[in-house]
């Protein structure tokens, strides 16, 4: 091999004396001692490595080398700085003063586990980061749509069965230049992991719900059903809705407006709260009340 890497330091007045000593440190590229030293060696650190002819660059002894890398990141108790970002493909080693001590041989922070298949943490802090990492692989998806636009997020089902009709509820709303997210189901899942998508729920009578639709930032649940008798229908699908927002869209069964109305503000008389009601009819939806309209 023809080339050499070799350290530089800024060579100005601010440069740490234990960093000066590495300048001009020569090594080949596949020498250990780039593993541990390669720069940025400390917070704010300007060093850099640039690649030279072996024949202009006398090579520097590796013992020497590794003593001076040592000496230079001695205070790097926690090894945040040893190890080659370039190389590794990462802004921080897997151990670092945020994880635990597991990280350093982790087959999840290698890449040698699929996220997707079931997995029997050591600590919190190992379920956190499978759910990290998952999440950053299934960031959502968005759609533009027309005026407005649709977010998919990673971990809702496509496959449900309510899926589409919840697809074609974000459609209606995007075209009216709203931005709406499509929301993950979640059964009893880890707290964290529940803050991460639904944080702004937390302390609010709502908290560990999980509301199919948040439109501008507002949470919207839907209900359909199944009964033939509307009047049980629509008593089933309000009192469904609200367990998950005070905003909701629901199928609309056989009855009237005033109906459906008078039956809303007599469980707002009782004290229950109810912001907005939507109507799904013939495929299209309408609104049937809001609150701001009292």
């Amino acid at each position: 091999m023809h080339w050499r890497q070799t350290y530089r330091t800024a060579h100005d007045g601010k440069v740490r004396p234990e960093h000066a000593v590495l300048h001009n440190v020569t090594l080949p590229p596949s020498d250990p001692f780039w593993d541990e030293f390669y720069p940025p060696n400390g917070w704010n650190c300007r060093c850099n490595v640039v690649q030279v002819r072996k024949s202009k660059y006398p090579t520097t002894d590796p013992d020497e080398a590794m003593a001076l890398g040592s000496a230079a990141l001695g205070k790097d108790t926690k090894g945040i700085f040893r190890f080659n970002p370039g190389k590794e493909r990462k802004s921080i080693p897997d151990y670092n003063p945020y994880t635990i001590r597991q990280c350093r041989d982790c087959s999840i922070a290698k890449g040698k586990i699929d996220l997707a298949k079931p997995f029997i943490p050591n600590s919190d802090q190992c379920t956190a980061c499978k759910y990290v990492r998952s999440c950053f692989e299934n960031k959502g998806t968005e759609i533009v749509c027309e005026k407005g636009k649709i977010i998919v997020n990673g971990m809702v089902n496509t496959q449900d069965s309510d899926y589409t009709k919840l697809y074609q509820i974000a459609e209606y709303f995007a075209k009216e230049g709203e931005i709406v997210e499509l929301m993950p189901k979640m059964t009893r899942p880890p707290k964290f992991r529940y803050e991460c998508v639904y944080g702004d729920l937390i302390g609010t009578k709502y908290e560990g719900k999980c509301p199919d639709l948040r439109i501008n930032g507002l949470y919207y649940e839907h209900e359909g059903f199944i009964t033939d008798n509307p009047k049980r229908a629509f008593s089933n699908m309000v009192r469904h809705g609200l367990k998950q927002s005070s905003r909701f869209i629901i199928d609309k069964p056989d009855l009237t407006d005033a109906y459906m109305k008078r039956i809303i503000k007599q469980r707002i008389m009782e004290g229950q709260t109810i912001v907005e009601v939507w109507l799904i009819e013939n495929g299209k939806l309408r609104l049937l009340y809001k609150k701001s309209e009292e």
